[in-house]
This record gives structure tokens, sequence and C-alpha cells, in this order.
């Protein structure tokens, strides 16, 4: 999962980053993997990338442990 969000290309970061927001709402497993790309990406030096990534970070919802 990783590397596929290693790309350069905004697009398809984008997409990247809806297909995990989606695909976690199902899967609490994925949701923890996906939390870990997107904070990795919250490191990054571009700015629009940070953006884009805490923007969907704070869109994941999932049950989680009670």
């Amino acid at each position: 999962m990783v590397l596929a969000s290693s790309t350069k290309d905004m697009v398809e970061k984008k997409m990247i980053y809806f297909f995990l927001i989606n695909f976690s709402k199902g899967n609490d497993n994925f949701a923890r993997m996906a939390i870990n790309t997107f904070l990795k990406d919250a490191q990054s030096q571009d700015p629009s990338v940070r953006a884009l990534s805490l923007r969907h970070l704070s869109n994941l919802r999932f049950k989680g442990r009670d």
C-alpha cells in the first residue's frame, strides 16, 4: 500500500487515497494500514501532498477497538 502511494503524480495519489478511504470502511485491518500510509505522506516536503494526506486521514472512518 505504501508503494502504491509513493507516486509523484497528484491525480494518481488522489485516486489511491479515494480507494483507501472507500475500501477501509468495511475492513478495520486495512484502515489501520491506510493510517500508516497517510501518516507517511503527511511528512512529505510537498505542502499539497501533506494537505491531501491530512484531509483524507481526517475522513477515515472505521470502528476500531472498543
